[in-house]
């Protein structure tokens, strides 16, 4: 519904919140071709090397759905591989199956439940142990924040979908830790190899489901680029931010802010 926007080149895995897919919501005028690695394939559109998989092993069957492919990508990174993107590939994808009205939606119970549990399935096969920690807290804090506002709400469905995946996350940790160890031993990399290369993606240009296409954009993430070839990293200045609020509203500002402060916090 939107093919001159990017719903990702791959995707990550940060220490808050869920996976993200790089590029969301970007305009796609060349500034990633210079890639040359990602965090992980979405395995939506994916080729895989058959003495690779045999080496790195199939996908882990203990996901319900949701950070399974991120899983099997990172895993392969850990054992020494490379993700490697084709620039000049494009696959169009139907996302969602519907178009975004902006409004919050946010995730239903059944697939809350499934991404909650993924990625504490993926922290603790992959991550060593200082990692391991930090992720496990992190996700941890948020999960009981968002169980709580969900009840606050009257959203029980949410609140029992964290219940739940922490319930199925800890009765599952004793086979968890046998593969951990088995997998831990043939490791090739260090967490900080693992996840330094994640640092020099941008956070994503969506809200409400939709890609944001203002001024302020246009002026710092897309002219840089048009004029000069140059990638932005563009910062928020007082001028900037009174300008987003003259032009765009309180509401806008408020979730460029966040954004930017939350994809600090995400990364390891």
């Amino acid at each position: 519904w939107a093919p001159a926007f990017l719903n990702g080149i791959g995707n990550l895995v940060g220490a808050l919140s869920w996976g993200v897919d790089n590029g969301l919501g970007y305009l796609d005028l060349g500034q990633f071709d210079h890639w040359t690695e990602l965090p992980s394939a979405c395995f939506a559109a994916a080729l895989l090397s058959a003495k690779v998989l045999r080496e790195i092993g199939p996908l882990d069957e203990g996901f319900p759905m949701y950070y399974e492919d991120s899983e099997w990508c990172y895993r392969a990174r850990l054992l020494g591989y490379a993700v490697r993107p084709a620039q000049r590939a494009v696959i169009y994808h139907a996302f969602s199956g519907r178009v975004p009205d902006g409004a919050e939606h946010g995730l239903d119970a059944t697939k809350l439940q499934r991404v909650a549990y993924g990625r504490l399935r993926f922290i603790t096969l992959l991550l060593g142990r200082g990692y391991l920690l930090r992720f496990l807290c992190a996700y941890l804090l948020e999960d009981v924040l968002q169980g709580m506002i969900g009840l606050i709400r009257g959203r029980w469905g949410h609140f029992r979908a964290y219940w739940r995946a922490w319930g199925s996350y800890l009765a599952s940790l004793r086979l968890l830790r046998q593969k951990r160890k088995l997998l831990q031993a043939r490791r090739r990399r260090t967490d900080r190899e693992l996840f330094d290369l994640q640092r020099r993606i941008p956070a994503p240009l969506v809200w409400r489901g939709l890609p944001l296409l203002t001024w302020d954009i246009v002026r710092y993430e897309y002219l840089p680029w048009i004029e000069r070839g140059q990638s932005p990293r563009p910062k928020m200045t007082l001028g900037r931010a009174l300008s987003i609020w003259r032009v765009e509203g309180l509401a806008a500002l408020a979730h460029r802010i966040g954004r930017d402060i939350l994809w600090r916090w995400m990364q390891p």
